[in-house]
C-alpha cells in the first residue's frame, strides 16, 4: 500500500463527516483519492459509474480502469503506455471503449521532455524508456528552457518503470 502524508480516512463517509475532494480514503485495503464531495456510503469504490473516487497511487499514475472517472492531467497506464488526460473523463464501465486512453479528444500520450516547451502546473512528461523511464509532474508553471533537473518546477513521480514506451 502506498504511503500518504496523513493517515487515510476510513470508509464510510457520512453527512457529519463527508469526504472532501483530495482526501485519501481506504476501503478494503485499497487507497482511493476523492474527486467530489461524498456523504453517501452506498457508493462503493469500484462499482457502477464511480466518478467520486479514483484508485490512488502516490507516484501519480495508475492502471486505467473504466469504472473510475479521471480529472484533467491525471496520468494512467493503458496497455503498458502512459497517457495524460486532456480533460475530465467520466467513468464508463458499461462500455470501456467510450473513454479509453487512445481517444485523442480525451487523452494524449504522455509527452517526452523538451527544453523548447513551457510547462503548465499539473501536467506531466517523461524522459527515458524501460528501466530508465522517469515520469515527472510539473509543480509550478515552468518557462521554456527550464532544465528537467530543476526541482522548483518538476517532481519525479516514478522512475525505473518496466513498461515499454511506444510512441
Amino acid at each position: 500500500m502506498a504511503k500518504t502524508t496523513k493517515p487515510p480516512k476510513q470508509w464510510p463517509p457520512t453527512i457529519d463527516a463527508p469526504f472532501e475532494p483530495g482526501d485519501i480514503i481506504e476501503y478494503e485495503g485499497v487507497l482511493y483519492i476523492v474527486r467530489e464531495q461524498m456523504t453517501d456510503g452506498s457508493v462503493i469504490p469500484g462499482q457502477h459509474y464511480n466518478n467520486f473516487l479514483t484508485p490512488y497511487n502516490e507516484l501519480g499514475s495508475s492502471t486505467y480502469d473504466p469504472h473510475y472517472g479521471y480529472r484533467q492531467y491525471d496520468i494512467v497506464i493503458y496497455n503498458g503506455i502512459h497517457y495524460i488526460a486532456n480533460r475530465d473523463v467520466n467513468s464508463s464501465p458499461g462500455n470501456s471503449h467510450n473513454n479509453y486512453p487512445g481517444d485523442p479528444n480525451k487523452w494524449s500520450l504522455l509527452p517526452g521532455y523538451s527544453s523548447n516547451v513551457a510547462y503548465t502546473r499539473g501536467t506531466g512528461f517523461r524522459t527515458g524508456t524501460g528501466d530508465t523511464l522517469v515520469i515527472y509532474r510539473v509543480i509550478q508553471n515552468a518557462p521554456a528552457g527550464t532544465p528537467v533537473t530543476d526541482t522548483n518546477y518538476f517532481k519525479v513521480i516514478t522512475q525505473g518503470v518496466d513498461y515499454y514506451w511506444q510512441p
